[in-house]
């Protein structure tokens, strides 16, 4: 046998022939081979031919190898193929590549990639594929090409030969190495993905006898069951994934589905005891998905109804609940997209209650029986519970209950006008417009009120007429005027004794016109009697800004003073020191939003008092009250849901706690606290448009 291995580099010419480089191959300027400084292609072939051997085999690792095999001239005409080319019986040609590609070497190793892998193939054993203990060029070749195909799928060896040169035999399996015979072994007892029972103890006889030791046998056999157990997988893969798309489908499985599952088991050639794990492995996990997916919508529906639109830390959190519940943004893409309707629809009909219940309140307050079972057949028509409009009816009632104890604020100084002067003059006139504009009443509900207490006013006159005779009439005239203002906070109606007698003052004491102090949230100076509370001193900042919304003078040297009130259980209500001054109230004539409630500005006289720096915290309500009516639970939020009876009643039991007296701030007080010495719409100047005043009142 006659044999020529070359490995190096291949070069073509401008004809593209082939040569094979030599160490002092060169190339001119132009970059054309110099031909005599390398091996031509043709001049081996010439040497083959002459050659007496009838077994020749020809090994080329080199760019373009595959050239090497290509038509060359003959001496009758241009060209002749590739098995005129080679010539003589019995020759084969093993090339690394075509004749259009490169040969590659790999990084790190001394060896081509296609010499290195002849070389194993010999020296393992492992390219003798019909184990019959010899190597044959076809079958040398068909392990290199796999081999070289895994790491470089862009190369392709090839093989050319004439008659039998495919079967020229190159050498014999070398003989002692255990672990070669150990794995032809093992191929024979390969049963789709694992080893035959017969086969088992055969194997572990030959592991005796070859002295191999079990972990050195077990890798073996692993190596060689991985392509048949990874294709096993693959089966199993696509049964399992057809399996769980009729799942998602119908969420059951039909006899017609049972029907074209054992179709496709017996095509994947998969045998019952393969696929029949599958089948409750699969529902399970469908099952979790499905839990997963009911999990994360009812976790989305319980954050929208709390904020609509969600807000960005609400939709971190809704991120991390689809993590931990391993959903992909496909599964909840729906969800999200339903539930976010409803929750739409659902905040449309909040929307109309509100104004139904609203007209309704307009029309009547307290509403009666008949309209409370119409709003109760509105609701259940727009689908809302209880719950559900709990929060409108309050923010409205507390909205009205507001403005009726300013049409009580009102009607305490008409009262006090009227108590000296059954038929006011026009100053006092004046100042009682003044105070009802002010309050932002109504002209007609103030009309209402006056002509009540007029009426109430003419019946006591003709009482106490009745009563006595016109001189004493004139003294106790006299003597009422002498008196100071009665302070009576509800009204009393008493049975009175034939024999005593009836003075307009005590007259007004029962019906209740007398003027009335109402109590909650803020302590005046006036009433700390006992031991002064601990104050603290805090510093804060100031900002103005103009109308652009820009800073233009920022003030960090402000100071105020503060108590903290114990409630028990470590509850505290923080009351900041308002300074007392003058203020001018209401809002000038020209001013940007100004409403008729505003106007006339006057000016006003507040005494120092104390106002709590937060709104009433539901544990501080709670702590006071032994009850929380709030619907948006949270022992730091404001509460909510609060009448102004309620209001009333926290502001007694919270003056019983503590000794001192407490009450609601008056309209004056308000406004005279949140302009803190400031003449500007707004305490931090007079921005121009509405969005960057809800930007800073955010800050």
């Amino acid at each position: 046998m006659l044999l020529l291995y070359f490995s190096g580099h291949g070069i073509k010419d401008d004809r593209g022939k082939l040569y094979l480089a030599t160490r002092n191959t060169s190339k001119t300027q132009q970059g054309e081979l110099i031909r005599s400084t390398s091996v031509s292609a043709n001049f081996i072939h010439d040497r083959m031919s002459e050659s007496r051997s009838r077994r020749q085999v020809v090994i080329l690792d080199s760019c373009f190898s595959g050239a090497f095999a290509e038509g060359m001239p003959a001496k009758d005409d241009g060209t002749i193929d590739i098995r005129q080319q080679l010539g003589g019986e019995g020759r084969v040609v093993l090339t690394s590549s075509s004749s259009t590609q490169y040969s590659f070497e790999q990084k790190g190793q001394d060896l081509s990639i296609y010499t290195r892998f002849l070389i194993e193939g010999i020296k393992s054993g492992e390219a003798d594929r019909d184990r019959d203990g010899f190597i044959s060029t076809d079958e040398l070749h068909e392990y290199a090409k796999e081999k070289v195909r895994e790491l470089q799928p862009q190369m392709k060896p090839e093989i050319y030969a004439i008659r039998e040169g495919y079967k020229i035999l190159l050498t014999k399996v070398a003989p002692g190495d255990p672990r070669q015979q150990y794995r032809k072994e093992v191929a024979l007892f390969i049963r789709r993905d694992k080893i035959s029972r017969v086969g088992r103890h055969t194997l572990d006889i030959l592991r005796t006898r070859l002295r191999l030791d079990t972990t050195e046998a077990k890798a073996i056999e692993d190596e060689v069951l991985e392509p048949y157990r990874k294709e096993f997988r693959e089966k199993l893969q696509e049964y399992q994934q057809v399996f769980a798309e009729l799942l998602e489908r119908d969420e059951t499985i039909t006899d017609g589905d049972r029907h074209d599952l054992q179709i496709l088991q017996q095509r994947l050639g998969l045998r019952d005891e393969d696929t029949m794990p599958i089948e409750p492995l699969v529902t399970a996990q469908f099952k979790t998905h499905q839990q997963n997916l009911e999990t994360y919508q009812q976790a989305f529906t319980t954050a929208l109804r709390q904020e609509f639109p969600l807000s960005a830390a609400s939709r971190d959190h809704l991120r991390q609940i689809q993590s931990q519940l391993e959903l992909a943004n496909g599964d909840i893409a729906a969800i999200e997209s339903q539930i976010t309707a409803e929750v739409e629809a659902y905040h449309q009909k909040l929307q109309d209650y509100q104004r139904l219940f609203f007209t309704a309140t307009q029309q009547e307050y307290p509403l009666s029986e008949a309209t409370r079972n119409n709003l109760r057949q509105q609701q259940q028509r727009l689908g809302l519970t209880d719950v559900d409009v709990a929060p409108i009816e309050a923010q409205i009632t507390t909205q009205i209950e507001s403005y009726h104890q300013k049409l009580q604020q009102y009607e305490q100084a008409f009262v006090k006008a009227t108590q000296r002067q059954h038929y006011p003059d026009e100053v006092t006139r004046k100042q009682l417009q003044q105070t009802w504009q002010t309050l932002g009443l109504r002209e007609g509900d103030v009309g209402a009120i006056e002509r009540r207490i007029d009426a109430e006013t003419s019946a006591i006159k003709a009482i106490i007429i009745q009563s006595s005779s016109e001189a004493e009439y004139r003294k106790e005239q006299e003597t009422i005027r002498q008196e100071p203002p009665i302070q009576q906070s509800s009204p009393v109606q008493p049975t009175q004794p034939p024999q005593d007698r009836i003075t307009r003052q005590t007259f007004l004491k029962w019906a209740g016109l007398g003027s009335v102090g109402l109590v909650t949230g803020v302590a005046g100076l006036e009433f700390f009697k006992g031991q002064s509370p601990k104050y603290i001193t805090v510093k804060f900042e100031t900002v103005s800004v103009d109308q652009k919304g820009q800073v233009i003078k920022r003030d960090s040297n402000k100071q105020a003073k503060l108590f903290k009130e114990d409630l028990g259980n470590g509850i505290t209500l923080d009351m900041v020191e308002i300074p007392g001054g003058s203020f001018n109230m209401g809002s000038p004539f020209g001013e940007n939003g100004r409403t008729q409630s505003e106007e006339p500005q006057h000016a006003v006289n507040v005494p120092a008092f104390f106002m709590g720096k937060f709104e009433v915290t539901q544990e501080q309500y709670q702590q006071i009250m032994g009850s929380n009516p709030s619907f948006f639970k949270g022992a730091k939020r404001p509460v909510q849901g609060v009448s102004w009876n309620d209001a009333v009643e926290f502001c007694r039991k919270l003056s019983q706690k503590t000794g001192r007296e407490y009450r609601l701030p008056s309209e004056a007080k308000w406004e005279y606290a949140c302009r803190a010495g400031t003449t500007t719409p707004f305490h931090f100047g007079e921005p121009s448009r509405a969005e960057l005043i809800r930007d800073l009142a955010k800050v």
